[in-house]
């Protein structure tokens, strides 16, 4: 309870200062009322503070009484000064009432130090400076610059009284004014900056409010402009319901000029839609909603009539409140004709869509159309089924709603997108999700257009492909089918169609063919059949097919040249197709089988039977006269024995030469004939399971004093993955001293030899390389045959007969394996023995070393 009186009453006192200290309302200077409303406010406290110093002390002490009539004297001056300098501040004179105040101030405070002129107390003229100092801040700066230096004249001119010490004045009093003045002009100065400061703003505020109500007044010209020239009556009403503005097709519709109708009631000048019976409950409605409203009215005769929408639009004031109201007629009657035209139109579509939907819902295929954005127009019967939802869950919606899956997703949207961009139509086959699983259809996008061709939707038809897809899958099963068996029998198989002239073009042939020639059917196609055979086997080959096309079937063996310059042997079976109606064959079946193998062991074996036969004359040779050469190698050896034995040492240095190449050429004599004898006695090889890398090892140690003294480098790597085979240790540790003496033979002194064993998955491989002088080009497919010798690479020291290479590659063929031979001239020779492996099933303990 309290609070709330003491609340009061600090209110009450609130705005009773207020009252007493606020400018007069014709101060509009936001400077000037401030500067005002200070000094009204310092001036009426120094009032209360001189009335109350004035009148309580005579109350308060009695002896004080005799001195009550110059106090009042002296009150009432102070209050007819002070109470007209506040009158000057709150009507906004408020520098003229500084300056009063101050010369008032002033003068009163010579005036006592005057009535005292015999006192020597300065401290008077402090009171008289600091009440100076307050006055001249709210005077300008001129100003108060010209009453600091009137203090400081008269207080040098107090230094003339003889009652007042120099210093003291000097010291006390002028430094005083000096500091408060030098304080009051900075401040003024100050002040006159930030309030020059101000005034540019606002100057600055008024001309951008200047330039707005310029731009408003543009606006508003254009605005009249605008509405003046609009073929649709424009008018504006008050809240009362009278005419404010009307534009000229307004007039012309009032058939009334603006000033007759300006300031009047609607009610006298009737609105077309005044006729509206809502009409004036809508303009209440607006009025107390604020906000807009339509109507349409229809005006004029039946053959003339039209149809006018008049929109109610608020505008408020700065409360919110409606103040007027802005009524546009817009004539709609086209818009009206052109909506009835596409209600028509929509419900002819609609029927046609009745129509289409009766029809589609008897086909299996199943139809969703889209329109330009993609969004669905229709769905058929048989699409909602495969869907799932009803048309109206799809009708309106992103074609993103149906249930594709995910990589099917983004390559339909491109798919689409395309079809609406350029009108292409697009077939894809596709598996799709649907209400029952996946089925696989075939998807068919194409683009919807209207009488004047241009693309306005697109519609996808799914075909369901099910039945074809097993249709297809059984299709390739059987010709698949066909071709393994085709090329189980065969290594290839083909079909030639023949044309009425009696040309064959090839109507379908088994991949394996490109396996054997090289060629794929689009070559062949484009160089003709009858290319691909050796030049010497086509005219068999035409012979061959004359006969097919009179209904002959037929076979035989042909050359072709396969696309890497290769040659294999075909054998060609083939059987016309007889067509009773044509009277002629159409149809030419053919089998191939690559019997280029076969060929190839035919030659071998005639070669082996040749050299067999060969080698039979050589053991009647052999067999001949190897008893007399070795009887003969005897006598030489034992008298060459006996003249070294005999030799005197006088003479030993001349013949002992002679007698070493005696000895060197018999045993070199004996070994050839070992040779020939070992040719004529090879037969078949006496197998049993063989360690081939301890055959090499034991074969290598024989030569090592060999290789040695001849300082050559001797490199062994034998492979652990090495298996034992089947084998003759013999005769394959006889081949391999055969190349080892021809690589110790023919490479120099500092060369290098190295032996290698390697394995395949159905081979065990034996390597002997040298950098030895090597062997010509010409001269390597011979090096293998019986008894051929390379001058250039034998010499009389250490050529032979011509059998050690072949020993070697009978020794190996012997063994169903082969030897190859590669050699650089000058850089050394490498040769490869490769030994067939036993199938993993016949050994199945194999085992590695």
């Amino acid at each position: 309870m309290t609070i709330d009186f003491i609340a009061r009453v600090l209110a009450v006192v609130q705005a009773l200062w207020q009252r007493l200290t606020e400018p007069a309302a014709a101060v509009t200077d936001t400077e000037q009322r401030q500067q005002s409303r200070l000094l009204a406010a310092i001036l009426l406290v120094a009032l209360l503070g001189a009335a109350v110093i004035t009148l309580l002390p005579p109350l308060l002490f009695p002896e004080m009484a005799a001195h009550r009539t110059p106090r009042l004297i002296g009150l009432g001056i102070t209050l007819v000064v002070l109470g007209s300098g506040y009158l000057l501040a709150r009507s906004g004179r408020y520098r003229l009432a500084a300056a009063l105040s101050s010369v008032y101030l002033t003068g009163l405070f010579i005036a006592l130090y005057l009535t005292n002129a015999g006192s020597t107390d300065l401290n008077p003229l402090y009171y008289l400076i600091a009440a100076v100092f307050f006055a001249s801040l709210f005077l300008p700066l001129v100003a108060a610059c010209l009453l600091l230096a009137g203090q400081v004249v008269a207080l040098l001119a107090l230094i003339l009284l003889p009652t007042v010490a120099p210093r003291t004045l000097l010291t006390g009093p002028l430094v005083f004014t000096l500091v408060l003045g030098s304080a009051a002009v900075l401040t003024i100065y100050y002040r006159r900056r930030q309030a020059v400061a101000r005034q540019m703003q606002l100057e600055a505020a008024e001309a951008t409010r200047q330039r707005l109500l310029a731009q408003l007044e543009q606006q508003a010209r254009t605005m009249d402009v605008v509405l003046a020239t609009t073929p649709d009556p424009v008018v504006m009403l008050d809240s009362d319901g009278r005419y404010q503005y009307l534009n000229r097709a307004a007039a012309a519709l009032l058939d009334q000029p603006p000033d007759a109708v300006i300031g009047k009631l609607w009610e006298n000048f009737a609105l077309p839609a005044s006729g509206n019976p809502r009409f004036r409950e809508l303009v209440e409605q607006v009025i107390a909603t604020g906000k807009p409203c339509a109507t349409e009215i229809q005006i004029g005769e039946a053959n003339a009539r039209r149809i006018l929408e008049t929109v109610i639009t608020p505008i408020p004031n700065e409360a919110g409140q409606v103040e007027s109201l802005v009524l546009t007629n817009h004539d709609i009657t086209a818009r009206k004709a052109i909506e009835t035209s596409q209600q028509l139109l929509a419900h002819e579509r609609e029927q046609r869509m009745l129509l289409l939907s009766e029809l589609l819902a008897h086909t299996p295929d199943s139809y969703v159309m889209y329109d330009q954005t993609g969004l669905i127009t229709y769905a058929s019967p048989m699409a909602l089924k495969y869907d799932g939802r009803a048309l109206e869950q799809l009708l309106g919606q992103s074609w993103g709603i149906l249930d594709f899956p995910p990589a099917i997703r983004v390559e339909f949207g491109q798919f689409l997108n395309r079809v609406l961009a350029t009108g292409q139509t697009i077939t894809v086959d596709r598996r799709l999700s649907t209400a029952d699983g996946p089925r696989d259809f075939e998807m068919i996008l194409s683009p919807l257009r209207d009488g004047s061709r241009n693309i306005i939707g697109a519609v996808q038809i799914n075909r369901d492909i099910a039945e074809r897809k097993r249709a297809e899958a059984a299709l390739r099963t059987s010709e698949e089918r066909y071709r393994i068996i085709s090329e189980l029998i065969s290594d290839y198989a083909y079909v030639f169609a023949v044309q009425p002239d009696g040309s064959l073009q090839t109507e379908w042939i088994t991949d394996s063919f490109e396996q054997i020639t090289g060629f794929n059917l689009d070559e062949i196609r484009a160089q003709g059949e009858n290319t691909l055979f050796h030049p010497e086997d086509r005219p068999l080959i035409a012979r061959d097919i004359e006969e097919n096309l009179r209904g002959i079937s037929n076979q035989g063996e042909y050359r072709v040249l396969t696309k890497h310059s290769g040659i294999r042997w075909l054998q060609i079976a083939r059987r016309p197709v007889w067509d009773d109606d044509e009277k002629r064959v159409v149809r030419l079946y053919g089998v191939a089988r690559d019997v280029t193998e076969h060929k190839m062991a035919e030659q071998q074996r005639l070669r082996l039977r040749l050299q067999r036969d060969q080698l039979q004359l050589t053991s009647q040779f052999v067999v001949a006269v190897s008893h007399a050469f070795r009887t003969a190698l005897a006598n030489i050896e034992t008298s060459r024995y006996l003249i070294e034995r005999r030799l005197p040492d006088e003479l030993r240095a001349t013949f002992q030469p002679k007698l070493d190449i005696i000895r060197s050429s018999a045993d070199h004599l004996g070994e050839q004939i070992e040779n020939l004898t070992a040719v004529s006695s090879l037969g078949e090889p006496q197998t049993d399971r063989c360690a081939l890398n301890t055959v090499v090892d034991a074969v290598v140690s024989e030569w090592t004093y060999s290789i040695n003294e001849k300082h050559l480098a001797l490199t062994m790597w034998l492979d652990p993955r090495q298996p034992t085979i089947r084998c003759d240790r013999e005769e394959i540790a006889r081949a391999l001293r055969h190349l080892l003496k021809n690589a110790v033979s023919y490479t120099p002194q500092g060369g290098a030899i190295t032996i290698r064993t390697d394995r395949t998955d159905d081979h065990a491989i034996i390597e002997v390389k040298d950098t030895g002088i090597g062997i010509q080009p010409a001269n390597l497919s011979y090096i293998f045959d019986l008894f051929y010798r390379e001058d250039a690479a034998r010499s009389l020291q250490s050529g032979g007969v011509g059998v050690g290479l072949s020993i070697v590659r009978m020794i190996v063929e012997a063994h169903e394996g082969r030897v190859d031979v590669s050699s650089t001239p000058g850089q050394g020779t490498t040769f490869t023995i490769r030994l067939p492996l036993p199938p993993a099933e016949t050994y199945p303990n194999l085992a590695f070393e």
